[in-house]
Formats: C-alpha cells, structure tokens, sequence
C-alpha cells in the first residue's frame, strides 16, 4: 500500500508539472502509476486533495535531501550551507517539483495555506535556534535573526526558481554555492569597510607629460 502510494504521488508531481493542475486527468496519474483511477481515489480522496498530496510529498523529498547533507557537530554556517546545498541537490534533479509551488499558489492561494509556506514557517523555528546558537558561539556577528532567514531563504530560492526557469537546473548547486560564498563573505573589500576612497586616475592635460 505505501509502494503504491508513493508512485502515486511521484507520477502527480510529473502530470502536474507538464500538464497544469486544471489541464490533469487523474486517469493520466493513474495510467503512469500502473494502477487504477478508483485506487487514486481511494488513497487521495479527489484531485485537488491529490494535489496537495503531491505538493507535500515533492517537499518531504526535498527535506530529506537536506537532511542526506547535515552532519554531525558542523558549524551555523556549514549548517545553513548544508541547507541551501540539499535544496540544489533536490530541485537539480526534480525541476518539476518547482512548478508545483508556482501552481498551488496560483490555484489554491485564496482557499488553503501553500504547502511550501506551512514548510517555511516550520523552517523558521528551526533556523532561528541555529542562528541564536551560533551568535550564542561567536561564529555570528550579532544579527536580526528572523530578518537573516528571510534574506538567506530570498536568495536561495531566488537561485533555484531562475536556474530551473531558464532551464539550467544541472548548474544549480554551483549556482547555489557561488550565492552561499556571497552571502557569508559578502562583496565588500577592506578599503570600503574602513571608509577608504577608490583612487582615480586623473587625465593628463592635453600637451602635457
């Protein structure tokens, strides 16, 4: 029962994704599932249920491609990298997945709460504690941790959406590092932290040496 089930919910996510959730013929789902339309429904209910179903599911896998990156004893920082390298891990290989949140949002915004935001609020609590254990440590500058967590989950799914949109989900986790390495090194070299001016290369007069 839970085998089936879950390539239930596998050939959702991939009919969903190609097809748009108003377009879905549950028989297609069923077809790609090897199993019949009455079976969906006995597990799901009815499409839209199915949906969601599909939705938690593409980020219960994400969450568990996560979890394959932690390790035990890493630092806040190397805790927060493991993060955004799951996430790249995951979405590289199942693009689809981010069309789901795009759909739920679109279809479902006014009548339930996106599954992906139940999983950011979630995400919060657990972030928030890391990011107080590692100021508690001494690997944080004092910060606004709640701000910090909306800037770094802005700035990775910022990479993952434009990655899988134009079509390059294989570069996502060198996209992700590269956005990770900015975020914890920053851009600005020690001349602008301590208020240094650039030098500037003046003109010569015309004529003369």
């Amino acid at each position: 029962m839970a085998e089936t089930r879950q390539e239930v919910l596998q050939a959702a996510v991939e009919v969903f994704a190609a097809e748009g959730y108003h377009e879905t013929d549950v028989q297609v789902i069923a077809d790609r599932a090897g199993v019949g339309k009455g079976t969906v429904y006995r597990h799901f209910g009815d499409k839209e249920k199915l949906f969601q179903a599909a939705a938690r599911h593409a980020l219960e896998e994400m969450s568990q491609s996560i979890g394959q990156e932690m390790r035990s004893g890493q630092s806040t920082v190397d805790y927060l990298r493991n993060i955004a390298v799951g996430c790249a891990r995951y979405y590289a290989g199942h693009p689809e997945a981010v069309e789901l949140i795009v759909q739920e949002r679109a279809v479902f915004r006014k009548s339930t709460t996106p599954t992906h935001r139940l999983r950011h609020s979630e995400g919060l609590r657990e972030l928030e504690k890391e990011l107080r254990r590692g100021i508690e440590r001494g690997e944080l500058r004092p910060i606004d941790v709640h701000a910090t967590f909306e800037a770094f989950g802005d700035l990775l799914f910022g990479c993952i959406f434009n990655g899988v949109v134009t079509g390059k989900p294989s570069s996502l986790v060198a996209r992700v590092q590269h956005a990770m390495d900015i975020f914890f090194e920053g851009i600005v070299g020690d001349a602008a932290r301590n208020g240094a001016r650039p030098k500037t290369r003046t003109k010569r007069a015309k004529g003369g040496l």
